[in-house]
C-alpha cells in the first residue's frame, strides 16, 4: 500500500485491514495516483527544463555523484563557463523560485533512478 495512501486512511481514523478501507483502498489509489503524477510533473519553463535536463545527464554521466555533488558540477562548471552558453543563460535567467522547482523536479527524479 502507498505510504500515501496509508496517511490518507490514518487522517481519516480507519485500520487498512477493514473491508471499508480494503475496498476504499481501489478509488484512493486512483486519486492518489492522479496526485502523485501531478507532483511528479511540475510544469517546468523553457529555461528550467534546459538545467534539469542538464543536471539529469551529468548525474547519469557520474551516478557516484551525490545530488549536492552533481549541484556542485552545475555551479562549479558555469562559473568557471565549462558549460554550454544556453545552459548559463537559463541558470543565470532562474528566480529562487524556479531554482527551486528545478532542485526538486531534479531530486525526484535523482531518487527514482536510485529506486530502479
Amino acid at each position: 500500500m502507498s505510504e500515501l495512501i496509508q496517511k490518507l486512511l490514518d487522517i481519516g481514523g480507519c485500520d487498512a485491514n477493514t473491508e471499508w478501507a480494503k475496498g476504499y483502498d481501489v478509488g484512493v489509489n486512483n486519486a492518489i495516483n492522479v496526485v502523485e503524477e501531478y507532483f511528479k510533473q511540475l510544469q517546468l519553463n523553457e529555461n528550467q527544463q534546459i538545467v534539469l535536463d542538464w543536471l539529469k545527464e551529468e548525474k547519469s554521466k557520474n551516478p557516484e555523484l551525490s545530488i549536492f555533488g552533481t549541484l556542485s558540477v552545475l555551479f562549479d562548471e558555469s562559473e568557471n563557463r565549462f558549460m554550454s552558453l544556453d545552459v548559463i543563460d537559463a541558470l543565470n535567467d532562474l528566480s529562487n523560485k524556479q531554482q527551486a522547482d528545478v532542485f526538486q523536479s531534479f531530486s525526484q527524479w535523482a531518487l527514482e533512478q536510485e529506486e530502479e
